[in-house]
Formats: C-alpha cells, sequence, structure tokens
C-alpha cells in the first residue's frame, strides 16, 4: 500500500539466486508486486527452464520447470519486468551437475539421503562413508539411495557400516583410487560382495581391516567381518591397480589394555575373483593373534585366484605369532610375475610348526624371497630373482623341520640380484642350486648353533663365477657380516665347490667362538684372481684346524683396506 500511494512499481522476488540438483524439477517463486509483469528466461536457459506466461497483481507464486542436467553445472536468468518496463528483476537458477567436483563426506543417515536425493552419477573426488554415529537412530544400514552412481575418481571408504550388502553400488563401474573396509565390531551382516556386481576396476587399493579404536572407544573383544564367507559379487573385476589386503589384527595393547579381534573367521575362498588377473601392488594376508583370538580360522586355500597372472609388489602371508590354522597349500598355476618379494610368516613363534607349501608352477619372474618360516617353494620354471634371497629358518624356533626341503624348491635358480643368505641348519647339501650362476650381492652361509648341520662342502656351487658382495661364513650372521658368540659344530673341511669362483666383492670369516677343527685348508678356491674389497680371517678362542691357505695362490688383487689373519695359529 504504501509503495502504490508513491506510484512506483515494484517487483521483489522471495530470493534472487535459486539452487537446482541435476535430476532438475520444479521450482517455485514468490513474488511480491503491485504492477503487471512478464516473465523472460533470457539466452540458452530457455533450453532448460521452462514457464507458461503469467500475469497478475500484488502476491503471486510463478512455477518453473526445470530439466534435467546431464552435462557440466549451468546457471541461467529469468528477467520479470513491469508493465511499462519501467522496473525489472533478475532470478538467478544456478543447477548442479551429475558430476559431483571434490569430496563427499558423509557422517549419519540424514547426510546420506540428502547426498542421494542429488542423485550424483560421478564424483571427481573421494567418498567418505562413516556408518557409525554415537545417535542410532541416524545410522547408516543401507546404501540404496547410492543407486545413481557410476564412477567414482577417488576413493571410496567404508567405515564401520551396519550394512547386509553392498545394493545400491549397483551401477558403480569403476573406482580410480582406494576402495577401502574398515570396522570395529562391525560389517557383521555382509556374507558377500552382492551389490557390487558391475564394478569392473579398482584403480588403486582393496583394503579390509580391523578399525583400531578412536579415543574414548571402549570396545575390548572384537568380531570384525564375521559372516563374510566368499568375495561373490565381484566377479566383473579384472584389475586392481594398487594393494590386495586383508588384514586382522587379532591382538594388540592400547594405552596399556589389550584388544582382541577375531576376524574374517567365516572366510573360506576367494570365490568371486576368478576374473582378475592383475593386482598392482602387494598381496597381503595378515592376522596377528594368540591361539584364542585369530583371524582366517576357516580359510584353506587361494584356489578361485584361477586367472591371477601378475602382482606388482609382494606376495605375503603375515601370522608371526599362529598360523592361519587351515591354510598349509597354496596353489596359483597361473601366476608368472611378483615384482616384490614373497614373505612367509605363517606359525612362526610360539613354537609353532606350520608347513607351508607354496606352488607356483609357472612362476618366471621374481623380486626376491624372504623365507622365515617352513615354506616350500615350488617353482621350477624360476630361474632369476632380482634381489634378496634368504633361505632358512632360525633354528630355535623350528623344532626339527628339515631345512633341505626349502633348497629343493629352488633348484632352476641361476641369478640373484643382491644378497643371497642360507640359515645352514637342517641342511645336508648345496646340490640343489647347482644351476646359480651370479650373485649380485653377499653370499651368506650362517652355520647356526645346532648339530644338525651335516654339511661337509660346498659342492653345489661349481657353476658360480662372481659373487658381487663379500662371501661371508659364520655363525649368527647379521644382515651387516657380524656374527653372534654362541658354539657351532661344522664338518665342513674346506671350500671345495666354489671352483669356479673368479670374482668376490669381499672376503669375511669372524668366529668368536666354536669347533672348526675340521676345517683345514682354503681347497676350491683355486680360481679366485680377484677380491674387490676387504679379505678378512679373525679367530678368537676357538679350535682351529685352518694350516693351508696355498689354494690362494692365484689370488692378484685385494681392493679393499683392508687385509687381515689372525687367530689362525697353525
Amino acid at each position: 500500500v504504501f509503495i502504490s500511494q508513491l506510484g512506483v512499481p515494484s517487483l521483489s522476488p522471495s530470493s534472487k539466486t535459486y539452487h537446482t540438483y541435476p535430476k532438475g524439477g520444479e521450482i517455485s517463486v514468490s513474488l511480491t508486486t503491485n504492477t503487471n509483469y512478464t516473465v523472460e528466461i533470457l539466452g540458452d536457459a530457455k533450453e532448460w527452464i521452462t514457464q507458461p506466461q503469467t500475469r497478475g497483481f500484488r502476491e503471486d507464486i510463478l512455477s518453473f520447470f526445470i530439466s534435467e542436467n546431464n552435462g557440466d553445472k549451468r546457471t541461467g536468468e529469468i528477467k520479470i519486468i513491469s508493465e511499462n518496463e519501467e522496473t525489472e528483476s533478475i532470478i538467478t537458477v544456478e543447477q548442479e551437475s551429475y558430476i559431483h567436483e571434490g569430496n563427499i563426506s558423509i557422517r549419519g543417515n540424514r547426510k546420506l539421503q540428502e547426498i542421494g536425493e542429488r542423485g550424483y552419477k560421478q564424483i571427481n573426488g573421494n567418498l567418505d562413508i562413516l556408518c557409525f554415529n554415537n545417535n542410532k537412530e541416524d545410522m547408516i544400514t543401507s546404501l540404496e539411495v547410492l543407486n545413481s552412481i557410476t564412477q567414482i575418481n577417488g576413493d571410496l571408504l567404508l567405515n564401520n557400516c551396519d550394512i547386509e550388502n553392498f545394493n545400491g553400488l549397483n551401477q558403480l563401474r569403476k573406482i580410480q583410487g582406494d576402495f577401502v573396509i574398515e570396522s570395529l565390531n562391525n560389517f557383521n551382516r555382509i556374507e558377500s560382495f552382492n551389490g557390487l556386481d558391475n564394478l569392473e576396476e579398482i584403480g588403486g587399493d582393496f583394503i579390509m581391516k580391523d578399525r583400531l579404536p578412536y579415543n574414548g572407544e571402549k570396545s575390548t573383544v572384537n568380531s570384525n567381518f564375521s559372516r563374510l564367507k566368499d568375495f561373490k559379487g565381484l566377479e566383473n573385476r579384472k584389475k586392481i591397480g594398487g594393494n590386495f589386503q586383508l588384514i586382522g589384527l587379532g591382538y594388540f595393547r592400547y594405552q596399556n589394555s589389550p584388544y582382541y579381534y577375531t576376524s574374517f573367521n567365516e572366510l573360506e575362498s576367494f570365490e568371486g575373483l576368478e576374473r582378475l588377473t592383475t593386482i598392482g601392488g602387494n598381496f597381503k594376508i595378515s592376522s596377528e593373534g594368540n591361539d584364542k583370538y585369530i583371524s582366517f580360522k576357516k580359510l584353506s586355500s587361494l584356489n578361485n585366484l584361477t586367472n591371477l597372472a601378475s602382482i606388482g609388489g609382494n606376495f605375503e602371508i603375515y601370522a608371526p605369532e599362529y598360523e592361519i590354522a587351515q591354510l598349509n597349500t597354496i596353489e596359483l598355476p597361473t601366476l608368472k610375475q611378483i615384482n616384490g618379494y614373497i614373505y612367509m610368516r605363517n606359525g612362526f613363534y610360539m613354537g609353532n610348526r606350520n608347513r607351508m607349501n607354496l606352488v607356483l608352477e609357472n612362476l618366471e619372474k621374481l623380486g626376491g624371497f624372504e623365507c622365515k618360516s617352513y615354506t616350500i617353494l615350488n617353482a621350477l620354471k624360476l630361474k632369476r630373482i632380482d634381489e634378496k634371497l634368504y633361505i632358512g629358518v632360525t633354528a630355535s624356533k623350528v623344532g626339527s623341520i628339515n631345512a633341505q626341503e626349502i633348497l629343493n624348491g629352488l633348484s632352476s635358480i641361476t641369478y640373484v640380484g643382491k644378497d643371497l643368505r642360507i640359515d645352514c641348519s637342517g641342511i645336508e647339501s648345496f646340490e640343489p642350486l647347482g644351476n646359480l650362476e651370479f650373485v649380485g650381492g653377499d653370499l651368506i652361509f650362517d652355520i647356526g648353533s645346532s648339530e644338525r648341520n651335516n654339511l661337509q662342502s660346498f659342492i653345489g656351487f661349481e657353476n658360480l663365477t662372481t659373487i658381487g658382495g663379500r662371501l661371508i661364513w659364520g655363525t649368527g650372521v647379521s644382515s651387516a657380516g657380524s656374527v653372534s658368540t654362541y658354539t657351532s659344530f661344522s664338518n665342513i673341511q674346506s671350500f671345495q665347490g666354489f671352483n669356479n669362483l673368479s670374482s668376490i666383492g669381499g672376503f669375511r670369516m669372524s668366529i668368536n667362538y666354536g669347533d672348526f677343527s675340521k676345517f683345514t685348508s682354503f681347497a676350491g678356491l683355486e680360481n679366485l684372481r680377484q677380491i674387490k674389497g676387504d679379505f678378512t680371517i679373525e679367530i678368537e678362542d676357538s679350535f682351529w684346524g685352518l694350516s693351508d691357505i696355498s689354494a690362494l695362490t692365484n689370488l692378484e688383487t685385494v681392493e679393499g683396506s683392508e687385509f687381515k689373519i689372525k687367530g689362525c695359529y697353525k
């Protein structure tokens, strides 16, 4: 009334800017006016904003229909002009794209519903969903509202969800980053990965693991992924760009309080991963626990990985204290390449003697092998190991196992790029290494502390011509080449077996205490001509029979700063 008395036309919309989701729909504009008016939709906005021509007086509700947006985020303008064109008002409509730029963080069900209503198809960032909430009414129990998402160009992170399946992610085809599922006493209703049936590619890691408690969380005995039986639902997945890891903590201590976990205890097989050909990073199954709280109780094989050909990182079974009880044999007949190391620690401590048979009959490439538990590697096509090879186990922790079997499974090896270390307890012959020609790093023999050592010579190394590092022989040899001080027993009499060895990077024998009375000469090293480093024999308080080094008569150069023979009284 006040405005009309002044005789000035007025157009006052309730808001100047309106935001809409990519699905489109109807928006309503409340307009306060004292004059007739016309509505004009400007520019390209005419293609996606529509409204019947309307005239009216005073307060009107104007409705506009917004079309679905299948492209980029867009902005349109609507002009409202008074009858005599004396005044106008501009309304801006901003419509989101189905492509969301940036990360999305969801905490609780209300936020999940909001994101679901927007109908995003592609997320150019991370999708981080924390299902656990102190408010149980806001707990996420289903992902159904996310059924429009086809691609995530970052990570998909699911934390502590009480979901029964992965329905809602049925359209998801690609995760460019990591797919990480973490649990603290949850994820206990899923039995498989049904709902992820169209997922073809994970560009980063696939990780399932126990989540450590946050400050203030009190949960000392947890059961995680307790119904998961297999990987059904992932049948379309051919490649994982990063790591594949299943991690059960079993037991750990936090702020002086123990936490006990049992994880993956219904997991029986890898069914569902039959089409998987490539893992770009590490393959790791980890269980740390004790006899009461142990993970992977039913897992007995990896047989469903029937097309796995390449692992870009390490292959690791890690159960240092108590073994993954049923997992005694692993057969991967299509695996041709492991660029990293094989690490096997299954039932290593606490008196366990779990024997692991690792059958890789077509393996042709391996980065390294570190056998610190009783693992028989059968890889008869494997000729080359690019880095370190560690054969044997620590005698005090393996009881009466036969380490000779470990050696027998590597009979085709011709090349070791870095160190070759052999813990000799239980080994009777080096003949399985008869094809070995080159060691790029140190060649280390740890005689050990057991009277079971029946080695009498180094026969088996006849084809070895070059050791790039040091030739080290002693007891309790560390990775640095130093030795410990416990008694050893040896039947070795000479270096017989190294008859074609012509060049080594150094020579070290350092024994603090032991009986080596049968070792009398350097016979076997007649062709040694070059030592590129130091030459050291250092004996203290030992019963030694060494009386003859005449086999070194052809040695021409020792390039190191030290040439030492100490304590060899004969």
